[in-house]
């Protein structure tokens, strides 16, 4: 089925971090090492190039440390998508116990057959896990790692939501559909990323003011919505819930194009609202608060030309871009 997406707004452009393809071929290594996948499947994906439009600033093994990062996402993802409907919480409930482990330093050994072969076939994400936060720690404080490790176990908790929706075969409202998308797409973690790369932690009163938390959250939101635009026509052939698209049809009884219209209108609006409150924020930021807007917009535009230009992962035409 082709899916037709009506004009997306792209106020931002991306630049692509010159260190590209050198970090490719160490994450296409690693992910081989590890795994995941071999690194001829691997770079068909082209995932380092969203990483590298993420943080076009940062140097070549912190660019290879962010793409790394977000594989190992994106395979946690993918992991989730075979397992059985009425197995999925329990899976993802499991799985989310041992990452948990995994950020306080302990990764266990030796028992990963306590839930069984599922257990074992999660068990290289946990210690591609391990790995990866303590090379994050050594360039975040104490206090970017508390915020980090928050925000990834409020992606797991989104994801046991949806698990438990998938399982009990119901549909989200709208309303909390909406709250929760933003940390099911795990996006919130690409500004934690922006912190550590260039050197620009944040003050916990810097990431916590309001105006800065809504920026995140709206960074977080148009992503989110785009993407499930962009990945319409794979969902709908897994006969997948979660996007909002699928969810507006349902809850409203729209067509599929309607439902699409609204989807893409909620997207505008969202943008809208960042480029208002962006050049609203002052003049006056800290270096470190100025690098963190900047890469706010770098994270909206990466997703948006790296769907268009690099990924094969998504089947859509779209009728045009602003």
């Amino acid at each position: 089925m082709e899916i037709r997406i009506p004009t997306l707004s792209a106020p931002f452009r991306s630049v692509l971090n010159p260190y590209v393809r050198e970090a490719d071929e160490r994450v296409a290594r690693w992910v081989g090492d590890v795994g995941f996948a071999t690194p001829e499947d691997y770079r068909r994906s082209k995932f380092t190039w969203f990483a590298a439009r993420c943080f076009p600033d940062a140097d070549l093994p912190q660019l290879t440390l962010a793409a790394a990062f977000n594989v190992w996402l994106f395979f946690l993802d993918d992991s989730c998508d075979g397992v059985p409907l009425g197995q999925k919480y329990e899976h993802v409930r499991g799985l989310s116990s041992e990452i948990t482990l995994a950020l306080a330093g302990y990764v266990p050994r030796g028992g990963a057959g306590a839930r069984g072969d599922g257990a074992q076939r999660d068990e290289p994400l946990v210690r591609a896990l391990d790995d990866l936060w303590k090379d994050m720690k050594m360039l975040g404080s104490r206090d970017w790692e508390a915020h980090c490790a928050g925000a990834l176990l409020r992606y797991l908790d989104a994801c046991k939501l949806e698990a438990r929706w998938l399982d009990e075969d119901a549909w989200p409202t709208v309303a909390a559909y909406t709250q929760y998308r933003p940390y099911l797409g795990a996006v919130h973690l690409e500004p934690a990323l922006s912190e550590i790369l260039c050197g620009h932690v944040l003050q916990p009163r810097e990431r916590d003011h309001p105006v800065v938390a809504a920026l995140r959250l709206l960074c977080c939101n148009i992503v989110c919505w785009s993407n499930d635009l962009f990945s319409l026509d794979k969902e709908l052939a897994r006969g997948d819930k979660g996007n909002l698209a699928l969810v507006l049809a349902h809850e409203r009884g729209y067509s599929l194009a309607e439902a699409v219209r609204d989807a893409a209108s909620i997207h505008e609006e969202d943008v809208r609202r960042f480029v208002g409150l962006s050049r609203g924020i002052g003049a006056d930021m800290s270096p470190a608060l100025a690098h963190y807007v900047r890469s706010l917009e770098h994270i909206i535009a990466a997703n948006m030309e790296w769907s268009l230009h690099d990924t094969q992962r998504y089947r859509f035409v779209m009728e045009g871009a602003a």
